[in-house]
């Protein structure tokens, strides 16, 4: 059965000042009550979900038995990986569509994802598609490529069936909000292309994905930039 999950995040409510030389988009405090977005920041003002900052209605469907913990793991993961560079999130919940938000995407969670490079065979993480050259809001993401991740996944040398089942229950979250958050990278720099290492890697190591620190999963230099100049034409454009 389909699931729809809904998480507030909290942001302190902070001037571009505050960031000095980093450009970030001001993080707006979202405080919900069943799914809706304040229309007041943490000091009383007024704000515009729409003009303060670059913020990303997502709808997640899934056919997963998770308890809150597990999708509180996954859609933190994906917050904080993206809260450096001026990001935030609304998970849309039922009838409680985040409005006021123009960006959205749709997130699907599949059993399965058959692999674009047919010829590799490599089962594929997540996947976005793009039209005429830009990002359709669409994500799907791979419930068997994130368990073959944690499946070869070690710790201290040992797999992750020798671990208990609390630190179990946190990896698959864990992978798949990663995945989630290296393909809002492609929809938030329209491009399919790919970097070396980091966030927008082509493809992350099982023991990086499942225990890896989250700084391993950062933008490049000058992927960093091209989502400040985003936030910084937003910002303009709100005036």
């Amino acid at each position: 059965m389909a699931r729809w999950i809904g998480w507030p995040r909290r942001c302190a409510a902070r001037r571009w000042s505050d960031f000095g030389d980093v450009d970030r988009c001001r993080c707006f405090q979202k405080l919900t009550d069943g799914g809706r977005i304040s229309n007041r920041d943490r000091i009383g003002h007024d704000i515009d979900p729409a003009g303060d900052a670059i913020a990303i209605a997502i709808d997640v469907r899934a056919p997963l038995a998770w308890g809150d913990r597990e999708w509180h793991l996954f859609t933190r993961e994906v917050e904080a990986t993206w809260a450096a560079y001026g990001l935030t999130f609304c998970w849309a919940h039922g009838p409680d569509r985040c409005e006021g938000l123009e960006v959205r995407v749709r997130v699907l969670i599949s059993p399965n994802l058959p692999p674009q490079d047919t010829t590799a065979g490599k089962p594929s993480l997540g996947r976005i598609r793009f039209r005429d050259g830009s990002p359709l809001g669409e994500i799907e993401l791979s419930l068997a490529a994130a368990s073959g991740l944690s499946a070869h996944a070690r710790l201290g040398g040992r797999p992750l069936t020798a671990w208990p089942a609390a630190v179990r229950a946190g990896v698959l979250p864990r992978i798949l909000g990663r995945g989630l958050a290296h393909e809002i990278g492609h929809f938030m720099l329209r491009s399919p292309e790919h970097t070396a290492a980091g966030l927008m890697a082509a493809g992350f190591a099982p023991d990086d994905v499942a225990w890896g620190d989250r700084s391993r999963f950062t933008l490049s230099k000058n992927s960093a930039s091209t989502i400040g100049a985003a936030c910084e034409v937003r910002r303009i454009a709100s005036r």
